[in-house]
């Protein structure tokens, strides 16, 4: 069955309206820039935690400064942010027809 204009639902209309404006890709560059500042981010609120921890004589603010760093690298790392998309990935052409029917050896 064919679909008409406007005969989808208003949920899924806008879900696949805001599909196509937000792009959910990351280049390969910008994984390991993802994946670098997510160590940082949570080896450097480790450390604070401690310092604060140990200062405070508190267990549980050291666990708040380590909770508080996790969402701020989930927030920095988690979301496709354009600067993780600054290298556009070239993929290679398309092969012609006859050459993809000759590999797979159908007819």
């Amino acid at each position: 069955p064919e679909l008409q204009r406007g005969s989808l639902p208003r949920s899924l209309s806008v879900h696949l309206s805001t599909t196509i404006i937000m792009q959910t890709h990351m280049d390969y560059s910008g994984q390991q820039l993802s994946e670098y500042l997510f160590t940082v981010i949570l080896l450097s609120f480790t450390a604070l935690g401690f310092v604060v921890g140990f200062a405070l004589q508190e267990l549980s603010a050291s666990v708040y400064v380590l909770t508080f760093g996790c969402v701020v690298a989930s927030l920095v790392c988690l979301p496709p942010w354009p600067f993780y998309r600054r290298d556009k990935v070239s993929w290679l052409p398309n092969p012609p027809a006859a050459a993809t029917t000759a590999a797979t050896g159908s007819q």
